[in-house]
């Protein structure tokens, strides 16, 4: 991977550069970074503390982001501070911190927009492109029928989620990424996960009392949504794992991060919101698919994936069902939707009603509560994406729901490495997923969808495939 590749005749001294850029080895995963992952561990605590905190960790890791984005040089760092606000949002929400409620997309949007700015030049990916377009007609329902100041929060409420998806989108399509740039990305991802696990484990130990039932546990969550709580957890559960099966990783740190894996499984599954692991186990799965046609990955995976199971089925799992008096079992055998099939319906009728431009962002709460609104225990809100995209934009949402797949099938498609396939595919899947059950109510989705769409270079065969693609470009230009 350090080599340099004989060169054609007339490419010259730029390609050769690039090369070196390319198949830089660089730094990986090194003992500064674990520091700065266990740094969270006692930050977490004093955040806990203090919303004050809270709210200037938010607002400086806004500002190194945007810093970073004006200045245009090493734009890993751009993603690593998106990946870290991806991470961070909920331990925002979850101390009250002194931030508007989607903070989190509207900062990750901006950091990339400035970059993207200042590269000056940059490729669309049309599909998503378009799908984002295609939500806008509806808009003109509620501006026409609301207050102008309303109307505009409202829009920007719910179209902050597939904003923050599109400039995710076209901030990575741009940024190429080598496994060391991406192992730092998903460290930054994690990094604050840990404090949230941090925070809920504090809770749980500090209790006078843990009562555990049938539905999710706020005490077990921080005190905060368990929902948003598992999935973050999941998805940090899921990003160690990548880690875990990284080879360019050594052997201690492959320990480590399968520790945190099963550490941040366990405090999702605590939370007793079932959403958290399966998000994380399909976005497991998918990975799983792409990396067993792979030889040289097949048998680590395989073994990560025997050692992880061994361990949780004879050793944590029954440990915390004792822990719980069996009401964690209980929980993931319900298979209940806890109303979400409701909403589901709910949708659909509004959209039977309202085919073409649907009802307008936002507007489908009040139908559904018309309709089924004496049967949730939880509110009228959206819970499932797709659904929403129906009744609120009617056919339009129908098109852009079809453009958003296929541009993930297709993107999926053209990584060329079976590690890249299956990072793209673990990403895509676990936002797809979220969508499902949770709508679009973090940033979380937008970042990890966008994330796919990133040029990764993970090993020989995506540099060869990609430093062919720049000398032909090359060639080109120079004709």
């Amino acid at each position: 991977m350090n080599g340099i590749v004989a060169q054609p005749v007339g490419i010259g001294r730029r390609q050769i550069r690039l090369e070196q850029r390319v198949r830089m080895s660089g730094a990986s995963i090194s003992k500064v970074t674990l520091l700065f992952l266990a740094a969270h561990i006692p930050f977490a605590l004093l955040i806990a503390r203090s919303s004050v905190v809270a709210t200037v960790h938010a607002l400086v890791t806004l500002a190194v982001g945007l810093w970073w984005a004006k200045s245009g040089r090493r734009i890993e760092r751009v993603a690593a501070v998106g990946a870290y606000i991806t991470g961070a949002e909920v331990l925002w929400r979850m101390n009250s911190a002194l931030i508007f409620w989607e903070f989190g997309k509207y900062a990750v949007a901006a950091i990339f927009l400035v970059a993207l700015v200042r590269r000056g030049r940059c490729k669309f990916p049309g599909l998503v492109l378009l799908y984002f377009l295609l939500l806008l007609p509806s808009s003109l329902i509620v501006l026409a029928n609301r207050e102008w100041a309303e109307a505009r929060q409202q829009v920007s409420f719910y179209l902050s989620g597939p904003f923050a998806l599109t400039v995710c989108a076209c901030f990575f399509l741009q940024t190429k990424l080598s496994a060391e740039l991406l192992q730092r990305v998903l460290v930054a991802l994690i990094a604050p996960v840990i404090c949230i696990a941090t925070v809920t484990l504090f809770g749980m130990v500090t209790a006078t009392a843990l009562n555990f039932g049938s539905t999710s546990n706020f005490a077990t969550s921080g005190g905060y949504g368990p929902n948003q709580v598992s999935a973050i957890l999941g998805l940090g559960a899921l990003v160690s794992l990548l880690l875990t099966i990284d080879d360019k990783i050594n052997v201690y740190l492959k320990v480590i991060f399968l520790l945190g894996t099963l550490f941040l499984a366990v405090q999702s599954a605590i939370t007793f919101s079932r959403g958290g692991i399966y998000t994380a186990l399909f976005g497991a799965a998918l990975a799983f698919a792409f990396l067993i046609r792979d030889s040289r990955t097949r048998l680590k995976f395989m073994t990560v994936a025997a050692v992880l199971f061994l361990v949780a089925n004879f050793i944590v799992l029954p440990r915390l069902d004792m822990f719980t008096g069996g009401a964690l079992s209980a929980r993931f055998r319900n298979l209940e939707t806890t109303g979400r099939d409701t909403l589901f319906w709910a949708d659909l009728q509004v959209w039977r009603e309202h085919p073409v431009l649907g009802v307008g962002p936002g507007e489908a709460d009040g139908y559904r509560k018309a309709i089924y609104g004496d049967l949730f225990k939880y509110g009228v809100a959206a819970h499932t994406e797709f659904s929403r995209l129906l009744s609120e934009h009617g056919i339009f949402g129908l098109a852009a729901l079809m453009a958003v797949l296929l541009a993930s099938v297709r993107r999926l498609r053209r990584h060329r490495s079976h590690k890249a396939k299956a990072v793209a595919a673990a990403m895509i899947g676990w936002a797809l997923v979220f969508w499902l059950h949770m709508a679009m109510r973090l940033v979380a989705p937008c970042f990890t969808f966008g994330l796919a769409f990133a040029v990764l270079l993970l090993d020989e065969r995506d540099i060869k495939h990609f430093l062919l693609k720049q000398r032909r470009g090359h060639v080109r230009a120079l004709a």
